[in-house]
């Protein structure tokens, strides 16, 4: 599960006659990506897509639905575990997998997410189960390249160290957190920036 939203924080919780699953979207949010919900990812395919119909920044529904790998090479690709739709299904990855904007292009929002200046405020949550490394990870990352683009990334370091990277220019700025993530824990990553604090 990624969900990403704008602003700090939480505002309200949507609530009617939606299907259930949207009870639980928040107003400001841009993507819900969920592989435990076949809306979402049914099984099958590249395509891991949004659930959020309206997103809080104007997008499109598509423009924040992610595709598997490149695309096109299957060691690109994380493996799907699991039935669509189940409570229990899950993403595994390994050395080259990785999700990316199945656009090719960022959104406005996303495209200001590393900013030091000028930059949006955005909070996002996370579910993560920790596979110990000697090297470092990323569960999310806005850049290809984190340790030396321009981008943002949430990541644990070789010491297992949850924090978010984001470089902006020619310098990084780091939220260290105080966690020690542990293998084959689970973790809710839940984290709200504030560019100008």
């Amino acid at each position: 599960m990624l969900i990403l939203g704008q602003g700090l924080g939480p505002r309200r919780l949507i609530g009617g006659a939606a299907p259930s699953y949207l009870n639980s979207v928040l107003a400001s949010t841009v993507c819900d990506l969920d592989v435990t919900v076949a809306a979402s990812y049914p099984g099958t395919g590249t395509t891991w897509a949004n659930l959020v119909a309206a997103p809080a920044d104007g997008a499109s529904k598509t423009d924040y639905d992610f595709r598997t790998g490149d695309g096109a090479t299957s060691s690109t690709y994380p493996a799907f575990n699991g039935t669509a739709g189940s409570a229990s299904a899950y993403w595994s990855l390994d050395t080259g997998d990785y999700f990316g904007l199945k656009s090719g292009t960022n959104t406005s929002f996303l495209a200001g997410l590393h900013k030091t200046t000028g930059g949006a405020d955005f909070w996002m949550a996370m579910a993560y189960r920790h596979v110990a490394n000697s090297a470092y990870q990323y569960p999310f990352a806005t850049t290809a390249n984190v340790a030396s683009s321009i981008g943002l990334a949430l990541e644990t370091t070789n010491s297992n160290l949850f924090r978010i990277r984001q470089r902006g220019g020619s310098s990084t700025v780091i939220g260290s957190s105080a966690v020690t993530a542990s293998n084959g824990t689970d973790y809710l990553v839940i984290a709200s920036h504030s560019h100008s604090a």
